[in-house]
């Protein structure tokens, strides 16, 4: 069907508030759907055509020769719960729910913490096994922002056991919920194979084994590239500009036959589809003037760590579809995605999704979104 809305101020377009819309909380889900492949699909291209349609039936939109880029990171169990250490060790801390959400060094990361403001500099939190034995002591080293930088007495291997053991999946804490047993298999896309993440790249979670099937079945290839994502992927824009908002950095690893394969893809004009922003981010970044990266080529792998912020402005050079989720109003997804659909395509698109009741968020729906093709890339 074909939608319309008034044209988009493109004096607007760094103002954060451009990018809010009203979404009632019920269309908020807190649950997947099962199975993965019956969640529906919103197709919409950039001349604002919307068609309705179920996940399974994606092989139906692909073509021979088209790529499809997905992450295959691997979710960690992020989420710990532990407790102020008291000086006499006697009486009751107070209670710390942390999730990791970046990797600074062996034994440091950056976290998010609740209850933040009663954690200061030096505290140090103790962390326990299902049987109440503390296993694990952070100190915090610096405060920044929300952010806090979390010292482990554990590092290496060592370190990921003893998380792997205590810790829990960490779903979006809008669920308003504790993760259970089923999350840790409905978390995780189907194709999970490097673990690094604390959040999952959700527009893959759609998947199953009988899916990436039949879209190979058609003539589309499949190509698995890495970026773990951390929890600034999903922090809401509060500056009053997009301009001062601050990207956090993702590191991403791509084996070198893949990146070859990417390249001489794009080169013979095919299609190149990503299944998820984080597979976008880390394709545009590559062929971007701005991207802010250095290409670090190793023994057989491409890596590097973006903070690429894609928003209205953003010529895009190598992706020409996009597989996603419904994300939050002024996150710098939906600003991605206003980038790649133009502002009154999205808006328009968002609005259709709340009027016919699809779910939002990671454990909800999903969008297929297309655009012109773009010519070879010749810069890379």
């Amino acid at each position: 069907m074909e939608a319309s809305s008034k044209n988009f101020n493109p004096h607007a377009e760094d103002i954060t508030e451009t990018y809010q819309f009203a979404l009632p909380t019920d269309l908020i889900a807190k649950s997947p759907a099962i199975p993965r492949d019956s969640s529906r699909m919103l197709y919409v291209n950039s001349k604002s055509w919307f068609n309705d349609m179920v996940f399974r039936d994606i092989p139906d939109l692909l073509c021979p020769g088209d790529i499809l880029v997905c992450n295959d990171t691997k979710v960690m169990r992020s989420h710990l719960y532990g407790k102020t250490e008291t000086k006499d060790h006697k009486s009751s801390g107070i209670s710390v729910s942390i999730n990791l959400t970046k990797k600074l060094n062996e034994n440091t990361w950056q976290v998010l913490a609740k209850p933040g403001r009663k954690l200061y500099v030096g505290s140090r939190v103790e962390f326990y096994d299902i049987g109440g034995n503390p296993v694990l002591v952070g100190e915090i080293l610096s405060k920044d922002g929300p952010f806090i930088t979390l010292e482990f007495n554990e590092g290496g291997d060592d370190l990921l056991r003893v998380i792997e053991n205590v810790g829990k999946i960490p779903i979006p804490p809008y669920m308003s919920r504790d993760a259970t047993d089923e999350d840790i298999e409905w978390y995780q896309t189907v194709y999970a194979k490097h673990e690094g993440s604390v959040a999952a790249p959700t527009a893959g979670l759609h998947f199953t084994e009988d899916v990436l099937k039949e879209v190979q079945s058609v003539g589309a290839e499949i190509l698995n590239i890495t970026l773990h994502v951390g929890g600034g992927t999903f922090l809401p824009i509060k500056t009053e500009t997009l301009e001062a908002h601050v990207m956090h950095g993702e590191k991403f690893f791509i084996q070198q036959n893949v990146f070859n394969k990417l390249l001489g893809a794009k080169r013979e004009g095919r299609r190149i589809i990503c299944v998820g922003t984080t597979s976008m981010r880390v394709l545009e970044s590559i062929v971007s003037k701005d991207r802010g990266l250095i290409l670090k080529k190793g023994d057989g792998f491409v890596e590097g760590e973006t903070n690429i912020f894609i928003k209205p402005g953003h010529k895009f050079e190598f992706v020409d579809g996009l597989i996603t989720n419904f994300h939050l109003p002024k996150s710098t997804l939906f600003v991605l995605v206003c980038a790649f659909l133009g502002y009154d395509v999205a808006m328009k698109a968002y609005l259709h999704a709340i009027a016919q009741r699809y779910r939002f968020f990671s454990y909800g729906d999903v969008c297929f979104f297309e655009r012109s093709r773009r010519g070879v890339l010749d810069r890379i």
